[in-house]
């Protein structure tokens, strides 16, 4: 699974331009940027991806 982050601040790659509110995954090309840089430099945040939790169904 692969981390997901959010756009904070806008932003530019060389073949993308990323707005706020923007979902990102950290294996998307982000050159000449990391996630990692970018998030430490404060455009990106974080999401907290929790497991969606399912009802049991009765047999």
């Amino acid at each position: 699974m692969t981390a997901a982050y959010e756009v904070i601040k806008v932003f530019s790659t060389v073949r993308q331009r990323f707005v706020v509110g923007d979902k990102i995954q950290s294996d998307e090309d982000l050159s000449p940027h990391t996630a990692g840089s970018l998030k430490s430099a404060g455009y990106l945040a974080a999401l907290d991806l929790q497991p969606v939790k399912t009802k049991r169904r009765s047999r």
